[in-house]
């Protein structure tokens, strides 16, 4: 079934319909035939490893990524650059001010959507 992503704080939808495979895949095995990680129209679950300043350590967690093109238009992209020729987040806003994820379009990783599980919530479309 396909999900939608919606905003937690005015439940507005966010993207278009998305297959989204929960199975989740290392960082290190994504398609290496484009610098999308995820074809339009799709989602993966992505176990990534990322610096948690709180806890002083490297933390692995599951995230799902879509592609930036499943978004709605609807969304705003906030000039926000951390990488030496793209984005990196937290950079996107929903119509209510929420930031609500990260699109990265730097050349150090693949291009990808990744929502805020705090601040998102997938939904069956109807």
């Amino acid at each position: 079934m396909k999900q939608i992503l919606a905003c937690k704080n005015c439940d507005r939808v966010l993207s278009h319909p998305v297959e989204i495979d929960f199975k989740p895949v290392s960082h290190a095995n994504l398609r290496s035939d484009s610098r999308d990680a995820v074809a339009f129209g799709a989602g993966i679950s992505v176990t990534v490893t990322r610096w948690n300043s709180e806890k002083q350590k490297d933390i692995s967690e599951t995230v799902v990524w879509i592609n930036a093109a499943d978004l709605y238009d609807s969304v705003t992209q906030l000039p926000r650059y951390q990488g030496c020729c793209g984005l990196e987040g937290p950079n996107v806003r929903c119509q209510c001010g929420e930031i609500v994820g990260s699109n990265y379009t730097d050349c150090m990783d693949y291009f990808h959507f990744e929502a805020f599980e705090n601040k998102t919530y997938w939904k069956n479309e109807k």
